[in-house]
């Protein structure tokens, strides 16, 4: 019976503040409602570019790894060249050494 009597006194005096209130109330809803729609939208819109840079992130990882393994086989092979290299100029020297003792005996 109280929340009969309540409705009443607020129906019979103070309608046009109830209605006045329900209308902001309702305002007050409809931006905060557009308001998430557009956090909604923004979210939608960083998450796909978040999705965009991880992808690129993992193609340039990719790329990141063949080229360390091409550096990685060049100077493999820069290394066994460069000890080719060492083993020829030993050999020459050896060369060298055996036609000047030659070169010693002849004279």
């Amino acid at each position: 019976k109280q929340w009969y009597q309540r409705r009443v006194a607020i129906t019979a005096g103070g309608n046009d503040r109830f209605d006045d209130d329900l209308q902001i109330a309702a305002k007050l809803g409809n931006a905060l409602l557009l308001q998430n729609n557009e956090y909604r939208e923004r979210n939608s819109q960083l998450w796909q570019s978040n999705e965009e840079l991880k992808r690129e992130v993992e193609l340039l990882r990719q790329q990141n790894k063949i080229l360390r393994d091409e550096a990685d086989i060049k100077s493999s092979e820069q290394v066994q060249l460069d000890f080719k290299l060492i083993e020829m100029t030993d050999k020459i020297k050896l060369l060298e050494k055996e036609v000047s003792e030659l070169q010693s005996l002849l004279n």
